[in-house]
């Protein structure tokens, strides 16, 4: 269990990302725990967890960085890269009603050590991502227990990820992953699960995961015209989540299938629609909340709940106005 704890947080040795500093201290001075434990007992980096994990599960998932201790960890057990972790699904990404916007716990179902790299949100894991891939370069052709590549689970974990922290060196050792759809009932390609995604909330996490949709939808533009299980294209997922500008994405989509923005879904909504609810959604709960400031006065928890809302839209009005505008200018027969 020690090897299992140390595996998913910090030592000293400086293979962590700095915000998890100090979380594993106690290995003395300058010392490693996992060195250590490796030292005193080695067979412990073949014992996996209730869940299946083995500490290179766990260690690949959390570190940035592939030091001395994940090759330590990695020539005490080397089949641990082509191990995967035991059925143990805590979603149904099978559900058609299931998509990116859901609040869930992320799946542990039958993954490789690739895999749990892969849905490592930190930027700059490419050292750990590139070594992975060097060592066992098939993991990239083979799907996790909810039918997805290692392409499609780095795509869904982006956080401020750009197209050079680990995505390139997934897609070059698997350039088909791009053109593959998820084996689940969602079925989205890589630029689909992008375009979903509703965490981008400041400039550098926009600027980076915008360049990474620029290039999936530059090396593979036929994903922005595949209709998924809600009749909705990537345009539609894009404007849906409301989170980008014209220019940190959704230009790039729209120029791969700009038939999408007059191209009804299942609910005969357009992508335009979409964009206008959002910026309606958020200028309603901008009146609410100073409504309700006005008149929660200085209570302070009053004050907490109206400054928090989850489905606000981090854009500025001056961005959302800009997408509706592009999109009425590129086809004006879509308010018609």
């Amino acid at each position: 269990m020690l090897l299992f704890c140390s595996s998913s947080s910090s030592s000293s040795n400086g293979n962590t990302a700095p915000d998890d500093a100090g979380a594993g201290a106690g290995a003395g001075a300058g010392g490693s725990v996992i060195l250590e434990l490796l030292r005193l007992y080695a067979p412990a980096a073949a014992i996996p967890d209730h869940h299946g994990w083995l500490p290179m599960h766990h260690y690949v998932q959390h570190q940035t960085e592939w030091g001395e201790e994940a090759e330590a960890l990695y020539r005490a057990h080397e089949p641990a890269l082509r191990v995967r972790t035991t059925d143990n699904t805590t979603t149904d990404t099978n559900n058609d009603n299931n998509n990116n916007n859901d609040e869930h716990v992320p799946s542990r179902n039958r993954r490789l050590a690739l895999h749990t790299a892969a849905s490592n949100p930190r930027r700059h894991n490419t050292p750990v991502i590139t070594r992975l891939v060097e060592l066992n370069p098939r993991a990239c052709q083979q799907v996790d227990g909810d039918g997805k590549l290692p392409l499609h689970i780095i795509c869904e974990n982006i956080g401020n990820k750009d197209w050079e922290d680990g995505v390139e060196t997934i897609y070059s050792a698997y350039e088909e992953a791009i053109r593959t759809k998820e084996d689940n009932n969602r079925r989205w390609f890589p630029l689909q699960i992008v375009a979903a995604m509703t965490t981008t909330t400041n400039t550098t996490t926009t600027a980076a995961s915008s360049r990474l949709i620029q290039k999936l939808a530059e090396l593979y533009p036929e994903a922005a015209q595949d209709v998924d299980y809600e009749g909705k294209l990537a345009l539609h997922r894009i404007c849906e989540a409301g989170c980008r500008g014209w220019e940190d994405g959704i230009r790039a989509v729209f120029r791969a299938s700009p038939e999408a923005n007059f191209s009804p879904d299942h609910q005969g909504k357009l992508p335009f629609h979409y964009a206008a609810l959002r910026f309606a959604r958020k200028e309603l709960e901008g009146a609410n909340n100073q409504e309700q400031e006005e008149l929660a006065g200085d209570e302070e928890e009053d004050d907490d709940s109206s400054s928090s809302s989850s489905s606000s839209s981090p854009l500025s009005d001056v961005a959302q106005v800009e997408v509706l505008f592009e999109l009425l200018r590129a086809h004006p027969i879509i308010i018609q």
